[in-house]
């Protein structure tokens, strides 16, 4: 119900976005505009307001009049108690007032029902500008206008239009929502009213060019306090002749942020070579390693195998035939050059400790701070151009002609494409750069526009690097929760009833994830969930099938449905991006979206991820036989002997065949076999079946079969004769391509009878 359409237009709404937007709307009115009505009723009213359109469809009525009969069929929901609690709101559904109101809204002039109406019709725009060419052009809404103080107030709409095609830009893409927000909330004279899927609403006192101006100064403080405040140390690393890759992707104000991450680094790895506390007892210390940075050594070469020569004296150097270059910028000719550098920030050579271990630590140093230092980008933080208020943006970031974003295809580009930026992932249907990846790098003109990068950059801070590739962004598949419900044991709760599952999955995905923006209780909160797409083993690397477009839709389907049935107000899922409308009954993929599969569909890829563990026959039942379940069963039990039939199987096997009319023929037919002690006479179950292909003839000679068995019993005999004689009717009446169903499923069976027939044998002997 919460997820009907009650809103038409450019931007539609369902039920709950736009309750909650016009409940956000009356909580700033009772506060800052002060409407003289009662606070709760008017709270309760405001959401409840447009209740009666999820009746519409059903009674074909207007909606006002069904408000109260909606209500009370609402009321019977999972989501009315959890509204009450995440709203603060008090059951008012039997109130006389509040019922008026609500029934009223769109034609009430002085009472409850007219201030709801107010908050309806601002929650019902998107712009500032309509609001009060709304309110000038109508004479009630006028009014309101000169009793009050609302005219002091503006209400934005605050975007970040995005138009990334790298499906991983979608995590960085929440972190710069979640610090749109934050940055809001710290503005004085600004009031946060709700969130939107690319952004919020706020109510402000200013005007838009000053709300513009404080938005960019502190938002632009704090995307880079959010950077810096990151583990940066934990994906900086790979040679230190390419530590410029790590200057380039990071913006020029972090500079000294980032050297010193560099330094730390180094003083870790000296740390632990030499199994030593401090540096002191090596005889350095950090603030040398920190002085090594100022100084300029970019004379010296920039490799590790060239700056080996730096552990010789300048004499041996001079000796040479064609000594380097760099050898003069050194005095001392008996003095090793390494000690030389050490001796220009303070060290006193003669008393360090582990020489061995500080020289080739000293010399990658070196290496890694020229590289930095060599790097010619330069990349600052503004992304305040990009920040739309009430859809007006800077045209010139958009109106690019010559050097347009080679991501998004829509800004101008000024970035430079670094080994960071976007991977190599793309698209199904389009490649995320306009030609081939090596031509497009080698050429200068190559880039993109900040946001494309800055979400880029965020992404990998949240998700990480892929191992042995220092700067590559980990290609995991997220898996977006979007909700009003959720809690911080989520995927643990879900799964109480089958452990077993959840410490699969846990152990095979390596999931991971992370609670995004959570602000006040009835705002939305976002969980991410990282999701490896193959395992690594002993034997080699193993595809789990997250690449598999059908497996992975029926996996996430099946998370989705569990999630569902204990966080009933979790209303979008979504795999690497963000929702595009809320209904938790589909999930948001960037091509297009999926309806959830059905129990049965679920059940069937329990049973399977359950009890077998090969991991590629795993995905190849589940994708083979997503379709047909049944049949998928059944092999199953052909290819793994190992697997017993039980009351939890018979179960699944049961819904598989709900309201099958194939099934029902199958099923009737095993009846007669059982009825005529063939499942007794030998142990290859279904050979009474031969060459069966659905046909009358075919019945014919299987129950002929079967009633040669001389120890049937009168009363069973009739049994099978009556059964024979319904199944002859059904058999003629069969379409070719049931009749083909049929057979294919049949035969099947067999494997699945045989190991029912053992575990009913079994069971009877008191085994197990």
């Amino acid at each position: 119900m919460i997820f009907k359409l009650v809103k038409d237009g450019l931007a539609p709404e369902s039920f709950i976005e736009h309750a909650i937007r016009t409940h956000a709307i009356a909580k700033f009115l009772m506060t800052h505009v002060k409407i003289p009505v009662d606070r709760e009723k008017y709270l309760y009213a405001s959401f409840f307001h447009d209740i009666g359109k999820l009746l519409i469809e059903k009674l074909g009525e207007p909606h006002t009049p069904l408000s109260e009969k909606a209500l009370n069929a609402f009321k019977e929901s999972a989501y009315y108690e959890t509204i009450l609690s995440k709203f603060n709101l008090s059951d008012l559904s039997s109130d006389p007032e509040v019922l008026q109101a609500i029934a009223s809204h769109h034609d009430s002039k002085g009472d409850l029902g007219f201030y709801v109406a107010i908050a309806d019709h601002i929650a019902s725009t998107s712009s500032n500008d309509e609001i009060k060419n709304r309110f000038q052009n109508s004479t009630i809404l006028h009014a309101f206008l000169k009793t009050t103080n609302f005219h002091q107030y503006n209400f934005y709409t605050i975007t970040f239009p995005s138009f990334s095609k790298n499906e991983l830009n979608a995590v960085g893409r929440l972190i710069l929502l979640k610090l749109l927000f934050e940055t809001l909330e710290t503005i004085s004279d600004v009031w946060f009213l709700y969130e939107l899927k690319d952004g919020c609403r706020i109510a402000t006192t200013l005007p838009e060019t000053d709300l513009r101006a404080q938005l960019s100064q502190s938002f632009n403080q704090n995307l880079l306090k959010f950077i810096s405040s990151q583990n940066l140390e934990s994906f900086i690393g790979g040679d230190p002749q390419n530590y410029n890759y790590f200057v380039e992707i990071f913006p020029d104000e972090l500079r000294e942020v980032i050297f010193e991450v560099f330094a730390n680094r180094f003083i870790d790895r000296l740390l632990r070579d030499t199994k030593q506390e401090n540096l002191e007892q090596i005889g350095l210390s950090k603030e040398i390693f920190y002085q090594l940075l100022k100084e300029d050594f970019t004379f010296l070469p920039k490799s590790n195998a060239a700056m080996k020569k730096i552990l010789q004296t300048k004499k041996e150097l001079l000796q040479k035939k064609k000594p380097p270059a760099w050898v003069e910028h050194f005095a001392d000719t008996d003095k090793r050059i390494i000690d030389q550098i050490l001796e220009t920030v303070g060290v006193d050579t003669e008393k360090l400790t582990y020489k061995d271990k500080i020289d080739p630590i000293i010399r990658s140093y070196l290496v890694a701070i020229n590289s930095a230092k060599s790097s010619k980008t330069k990349l600052s933080v503004d992304l305040t151009s990009f920040i739309a208020i009430d859809g007006h943006l800077n045209v010139e970031t958009i109106l690019a002609r010559e050097n347009v974003c080679a991501n998004c295809g829509t800004f101008e580009a000024s970035v430079p494409l670094s080994t960071l930026t976007l991977g190599f992932r793309q698209h199904k249907r389009e490649t995320l750069f306009r030609g081939r990846n090596n031509r497009l790098r080698s050429t200068d003109a190559f880039s993109i526009c900040p946001i494309c990068h800055f979400e880029s950059l965020l992404n990998l801070l949240l998700v990480g690097v892929t191992q042995g590739r220092q700067v590559r962004i980990n290609p995991k598949t997220h898996f977006i929760l979007y909700g009003l419900d959720i809690d911080r044991d989520l995927l643990e709760s879900t799964y109480d009833e089958d452990k077993i599952i959840i410490e699969k999955l846990l152990q095979e995905f390596k999931i991971t994830w992370q609670s995004v923006y959570t602000s006040r209780p009835e705002d939305f909160q976002i969980v991410l969930y990282s999701f490896i797409n193959n395992l690594n083993t002993p034997s080699g690397p193993i595809d789990l099938g997250m690449t598999n477009t059908t497996y992975s839709s029926i996996f996430f389907s099946w998370i989705a449905s569990r999630f569902n049935q204990k966080f009933p107000f979790i209303v979008s899922y979504c795999i690497n991006c963000l929702p595009k409308f809320l209904s938790n009954q589909q999930i948001q993929f960037p091509n297009g979206v999926i309806n959830l599969y059905s129990e049965i569909e679920h059940q069937f890829f329990e049973f399977v991820f359950s009890n077998i563990n090969d991991y590629q026959m795993r995905r190849d039942y589940i994708i083979r036989y997503l379709k047909s379940p049944f049949i998928g069963l059944c092999v199953v039990f052909k290819n793994n002997r190992f697997i017993k039939y039980d009351d939890k199987i018979d179960e699944l096997v049961m819904k598989l065949s709900e309201n099958d009319k194939i099934y029902e023929i199958i099923d009737q037919i095993w009846e007669t076999a059982k009825l005529g002690g063939a499942l007794e006479t030998s142990k290859n179950v279904g050979a009474f079946l031969g060459n069966f292909k659905g046909y009358v003839g075919d019945l014919d000679r299987v129950i002929n079969r079967i009633l040669k068995n001389e120890k049937i019993t009168k009363e069973n005999r009739q049994k099978i004769l009556e059964i024979h004689e319904k199944l002859r009717t059904t058999l003629k009446a069969l379409t070719d391509s049931e009749r083909k169903l049929l057979r294919k499923q049949i035969q099947q069976t067999k494997y699945l009878f045989n190991s029912k027939k053992f575990y009913e044998l079994s069971k009877n002997k008191g085994g197990n």
